[in-house]
């Protein structure tokens, strides 16, 4: 769980999306601040799969592989994915924020990835497959920000497709969201960890930029 300042007006929480802490830290965040705005690293479609509790069967082989890999990382950390999100829409509801979805068609990136040559594809599921079985646990050092910015270079070195889809390109969609929201007024935005650095780097121009730890928000 990262929480970054941009200016006073914006400030971006990038979590892990299956921490249980990052639930918790979500809604603290958002209950102090009281933005006027919180985006969220969905797009309406994701969105109704979670606050209805049903999600459709994946459409596409690779839209299974991520379903699975969701899955198994929930059930080891012991939180629903995609549960820190929704806490952020209810924060937003509660402090009386807009809630705006920051992240492109889902269809979309499923699209693009089915697009990807089969050599791109066997190397994804290699590098699935070594983290998935080669890795007793989750590790803790993966919450940090070192540890998921050598997470993201090893699957940019591994995956440059899917690096290039899953991250470079809903990147540049969230900045440009984000962007269009800014004359809204005060904003939070939750994003999964490994969009935190990218949208940092697009949007530093907003000013100097202080990271919080975490006990910031402990009281």
């Amino acid at each position: 769980m990262i929480v970054k300042r941009l200016s006073d007006r914006l400030i971006l929480i990038g979590t892990a999306h299956v921490f249980p802490e990052s639930v918790e830290m979500v809604r603290k965040v958002i209950l102090a601040e009281k933005p006027d705005i919180v985006g969220v690293e969905l797009c309406p479609q994701r969105y109704e799969a979670l606050t209805s509790g049903f999600a459709s069967a994946p459409s596409s082989p690779i839209a299974l592989i991520l379903y699975l890999i969701q899955e198994f990382f929930s059930k080891r950390m012991g939180v629903e994915a995609g549960r820190e999100m929704l806490e952020a829409a209810e924060a937003a509801r509660e402090v009386g924020a807009r809630l705006e979805f920051l992240d492109r068609d889902i269809t979309v990136t499923l699209q693009e990835l089915l697009n990807l040559g089969i050599g791109e594809k066997l190397k994804f599921l290699a590098w699935l497959a070594a983290g998935l079985f080669l890795s007793p646990k989750v590790k803790p050092e993966l919450k940090g920000e070192e540890g998921m910015s050598r997470l993201l270079h090893n699957f940019k070195k591994m995956c440059p497709g899917f690096y290039r889809v899953l991250v470079e390109e809903r990147d540049e969609y969230m900045v440009t969201r984000i962007l269009g929201l800014s004359a809204g007024g005060k904003m939070v935005c939750v994003v999964g960890a490994g969009h935190l650095q990218g949208l940092v780097r697009a949007l530093g121009t907003w000013g100097s930029r202080m990271e919080w730890e975490m006990p910031f928000y402990s009281s």
